[in-house]
């Protein structure tokens, strides 16, 4: 599997913007969590 998504990566540059964009919407949601969290226990 991650042999596929490397192959998909070097050849298709849709596929690595969509992973960059993923990966970036992910570290801004569990930094807003933690954000949420830390504003609830003050």
């Amino acid at each position: 599997m991650i042999s596929g998504l490397r192959y998909a990566m070097l050849y298709d540059s849709s596929v690595t913007c969509k992973l960059v964009l993923s990966a970036v919407v992910l570290i801004v949601a569990f930094g807003l969590r933690a954000l949420a969290v830390d504003a609830s226990l003050v």
